[in-house]
């Protein structure tokens, strides 16, 4: 055994578990034992226990679901009492579905991306999170895959993290997971070879990723006639739907087993595929249910249906009969593995586009929403490449005097694409369902006025956990800007900043007091006219501008001036606002019109992230007592 490899599974593993708690190998032997039992009885004993526990806590199920007696003589009969749960009406009554007798220290806020329809935020407890990481390392023990094995992922986006962030992330990756990440948001035919080289001499034990990425890069090793000259326990397809013709190519290419993985993030690892082939359910931490599409009504072992799940661990916001947007079937066979977990069928899921980009590079489709979701004022977004060269954008106002600045979203667009993007820009009333059907998907901030065919994906705010992990190219902008800097180590906020617009904050205010104290100052100084403040309100009540890592971000149109208005309050306390710490207010004020060649906006926006990103900066902020300390903060290097 590899010294790196046994360190992880004897030493940082172990420690783990004892200073931690921490108990995924533990549940895993569990798993690893229930899976050749009667694992019937195992999920009905704990479904059971779910629904009697959704009975006495959850005030969504209290009189929905039977009497105790009837729960314990017939649990899945009981489950049938509730209607199947679609995204929409959970987000609509998430509050409903917390369960009243667990602690909200015990809460994990999470967030799904949105692939098949609305992005639901929820919550998780750790027992959750630790019974779906045990039931990922059941799958992949079942190719000789262990906690320690060396992994290569075909993962994530150089854009998504700082480049610190990233730094340490690499490190985490390498030293305690025995891993490294290859971007899985763009592939080149022309880095093809030095991506098969580090491969080889990497040597890892499995390939992890998309399916599309893992074809796409499987298709071109083809096509170029490549081989990777080491043997491969496994490829292991995840987060998208895994077609025959895919696992054919993978399998010919890498000369291994292909696995599949197939699960949610609001659901935990539901699937998983062994060596003979076949889909084996996690029956002992989920049941799985196959409706008919039309009545919901529940259908024969064998066909095909929408899937309904009820996590069996899900005690502190359960979703009983949980519509995934997903199709398939359950097998009435057996699997010759000898397992007793009940057989999936072929999941008909949705998979993100591959668009084509720069020089032919391929780029991940879910790009585009995290480039276009942090532009303010839009509330709406599709788009459709035809080509290499050949795009089209349709973008929607968030409202009907919102200021969208197209040359920045060009700009963001351009980072990855080669497209001559046409943009077309509509106030919502304008929107008619005949139009949005042209499209693939929508993307929405807003309650759209007309109904659509689409797929529709709700983002509830402009800035959320997603969109402050995204980083935008420093140098590219830095000499279009005329912004007065003492040098290139300062923030570019700096030079928007003086006294006047630094507020050390009440701790005994509340988040609208500090605000509004903010706003007066600023109105009384002119920087921002009378009705800012209204409009600010305004904006709050159609999405909170509170976010993740201890940062808010009131932001509004002002008409005093043509000139983007920053001020920066701090607490040295953190204040507790609807569940979320906040520590620094980034107040801005955005000007009626943007400059076409202005990215100003676009820098400011990327040092916010910067900083929420950066526990270690935002202190500083937050810490600052006046103007000067604040300025020493908002000093580094570029890059950093």
């Amino acid at each position: 055994m590899a010294l790196h490899k046994f360190l992880i599974e004897h030493a940082i593993w172990p420690a783990m578990e004892k200073r931690k708690g921490n108990k995924i190998r533990e549940i895993q032997r569990a798993l690893e034992k229930s899976q050749y039992e009667d694992v019937a009885a195992l999920q009905r004993e704990r479904l059971t226990e779910l629904l009697l526990h959704c009975k006495a806590h959850v005030p969504a199920y209290e009189s929905v679901l039977p009497d105790e007696d009837t729960i314990r003589q017939d649990p899945y009969a009981a489950l049938r009492c509730v209607q199947p749960l679609a995204k929409r009406t959970f987000q609509t009554e998430a509050e409903a579905h917390l369960a009243d007798n667990v602690p909200q220290s015990a809460r994990i806020a999470n967030c799904t991306g949105g692939s098949t329809g609305e992005p639901v935020r929820f919550f998780m407890t750790r027992a959750q999170v630790e019974s779906y990481e045990a039931a990922r390392w059941r799958g992949l023990g079942w190719y000789g895959i262990t906690q320690g094995s060396r992994s290569v992922m075909l993962w994530g986006s150089p854009i998504e993290l700082s480049q610190q962030a990233q730094l340490k992330n690499r490190i985490k990756e390498s030293l305690l997971k025995n891993r490294q990440i290859l971007s899985a948001y763009h592939l080149s035919e022309q880095e093809l070879a030095k991506q098969v080289t580090f491969l080889n001499r990497y040597k890892p034990e499995y390939l992890y990723g998309y399916a599309s990425i893992l074809t796409a890069f499987a298709q071109m090793m083809e096509r170029r006639g490549l081989s990777l000259k080491l043997t491969l326990k496994a490829v292991v397809s995840t987060s998208e739907t895994l077609e025959p013709w895919q696992e054919q190519l993978l399998g010919r290419v890498f000369r291994c087993p292909v696995a599949n993985e197939y699960g949610a993030r609001d659901a935990g690892i539901l699937a998983y595929r062994c060596p003979e082939g076949c889909m084996h359910i996690t029956a002992e931490n989920c049941v799985i249910e196959v409706l008919s599409p039309k009545t919901h009504e529940p259908l024969e072992k064998g066909e095909s249906g929408v899937l309904a799940v009820t996590d069996l661990h899900n005690f502190v916001q359960p979703r009983l009969r949980y519509l995934l947007g997903d199709v398939a079937g359950i097998s009435g066979e057996a699997c010759r593995c000898g397992r007793t977990l009940p057989l999936l069928t072929h999941v008909e899921g949705r998979e993100d586009d591959l668009l084509l980009g720069h020089d032919g590079v391929l780029v991940h489709g879910n790009i585009i929403g995290q480039l276009l979701r942090p532009v303010p004022g839009v509330g709406a977004f599709q788009f459709r490449q035809k080509s290499q060269h050949e795009a089209r954008l349709l973008l929607v106002r968030q409202t009907p005097d919102a200021v969208i600045d197209e040359a920045s979203i060009l700009a963001q667009l351009k980072k990855v694409l080669d497209s001559a993007a046409q943009l077309e820009l509509f106030a919502d009333e304008k929107v008619t369902p005949e139009l949005l059907n042209e499209f693939d998907i929508v993307f929405t901030t807003v309650e759209l006025s007309c109904r659509c065919d689409r797929p529709v994906i709700r983002i509830h705010e402009i800035f959320n956990d997603r969109e402050l992990r995204q980083k935008i190219e420093k140098a590219k902008y830095w000499d279009q800007i005329d912004v007065p800097t003492v040098d290139s180590n300062w923030f570019v906020m700096s030079g928007l900043m003086d006294e006047s617009r630094f507020f050390v904050l009440d701790g005994e205010q509340t988040y609208e007091q500090a605000v509004g104290s903010m706003v007066r100052r600023l109105t009384e100084d002119g920087q921002v006219d009378d009705e800012f403040a209204r409009r600010l309100c305004e904006r709050e009540r159609r999405g909170s501008m509170v976010f993740d890592h201890a940062v808010a971000i009131p932001h509004g149109i002002q008409y005093a001036s043509g000139k983007l208005v920053l001020a920066i309050g701090v607490f040295h306390e953190p204040l507790i606002y609807r569940d979320h710490e906040i520590r620094v207010i980034f107040l801005l004020g955005l000007p009626e019109q943007v400059a076409s060649e202005d990215s100003l906006l676009i820098r400011v926006y990327d040092e916010i992230i910067t900083v929420a990103q950066d526990e270690e900066l935002l202190q500083k902020i937050a810490s600052a007592d006046n103007f000067s300390e604040l300025l020493r903060a908002l000093y580094r290097r570029i890059g950093n």
